[in-house]
C-alpha cells in the first residue's frame, strides 16, 4: 500500500469517526471506537507474531487492508463487549516474575512470592475504580452496579501452587520472552489444570473457573451493599 493511499484511508476513518461522535452527542452511546490492548483489543495485533515462519495465515494479505470487511483469518470480528474489571495480581503473573526479576529479596512476598510494589499498584487501580464506581452508583440509584473481586479471587490460589507458565520457553518460571507460546522450540506442561498461567500472563481454564466461581459467589452481597469495597486498597 502507498503512502497517499494509506493516508486517504487514516483520513477517511478520522472523519468517519467524528461523524460518529457527533451523531450520537446527547444521544445513548451504543458503541465505543477504542484503540488499546488487552481489554479493549479487537485482535489485531498480528506483529507478535510476524517473526515466525511461515507466518500464521490470519498475517497475510489483506488483513488490515480491509478494516470494514473481513480480515483473511478470524482472529476476531472486530466486536468486543468491554469490562471494566478489577485488576489482577499482576506481581504474581510469571511474565512480570521474569520482566522484573530482583535480587533484593524484600520485593517479594514471602509467602506468595509475588512482587510486592506491583500488586500494590493493582490494588491502587482497585481503589480508585471502586471509588469512581460508588460515584456513578450515586448518579444512577436505579442501576445496579456490581464489582467483580478478581484480585482476591486469584490471591486464594497463588498462596497455594508454584507461579509457573504451563507453556514457554524455560527459565526460573517456564517464562521467556524470545521463546513463548506457539514458538517452535517452546515446550507445553503435561496437566494445564495444575498450572495458574498457560502462556505466563493468562489464566489457565481451571483458574478462571475458580476465580469466576468466587466472584460469582460473592455477587448477592456486593449487590446488597453497593458502597462495599471488597478487596481495599492498601495504603
Amino acid at each position: 500500500m502507498d503512502v497517499t493511499s494509506l493516508l486517504s484511508k487514516i483520513i477517511l476513518f478520522a472523519l468517519t469517526t467524528l461523524l460518529i461522535i457527533s451523531a450520537s452527542a446527547g444521544n445513548c452511546i451504543n458503541s465505543i471506537i477504542g484503540f488499546g490492548d488487552s481489554l479493549t483489543d479487537t485482535g489485531n495485533g498480528f506483529h507478535f507474531v510476524l517473526e515466525y515462519n511461515p507466518p500464521p495465515y490470519f498475517t497475510l494479505p489483506p488483513y488490515g487492508d480491509t478494516f470494514f470487511n473481513r480480515p483473511t483469518g478470524r482472529v476476531s470480528d472486530g466486536r468486543l463487549i468491554i469490562d471494566f474489571i478489577g485488576n489482577f495480581p499482576i506481581g504474581c503473573s510469571a511474565t512480570y516474575l521474569t520482566q522484573f526479576a530482583s535480587t533484593n529479596e524484600e520485593d517479594y512476598d514471602s509467602t506468595t512470592g509475588c512482587i510486592k510494589w506491583l500488586n500494590r499498584f493493582s490494588q491502587y487501580h482497585n481503589h480508585l475504580l471502586q471509588r469512581e464506581l460508588r460515584r456513578i452508583r450515586e448518579l444512577h440509584p436505579k442501576t445496579t452496579i456490581i464489582y467483580g473481586d478478581y484480585y482476591n479471587a486469584a490471591m486464594k490460589m497463588y498462596r497455594s501452587p508454584e507461579i509457573y507458565a504451563c507453556c514457554g520457553g524455560g527459565g526460573l518460571y517456564n517464562f521467556n520472552f524470545s521463546v513463548q507460546c506457539g514458538h517452535p522450540s517452546s515446550v507445553s506442561c503435561v496437566d494445564p489444570s495444575s498450572y495458574m498461567n498457560w502462556d505466563g500472563m493468562h489464566f489457565t481454564d481451571v483458574a478462571a473457573k475458580w476465580i469466576a466461581k468466587s466472584v460469582l459467589t460473592h455477587v448477592g452481597t456486593i449487590c446488597d451493599r453497593p458502597s462495599s469495597q471488597a478487596g481495599v486498597y492498601d495504603h
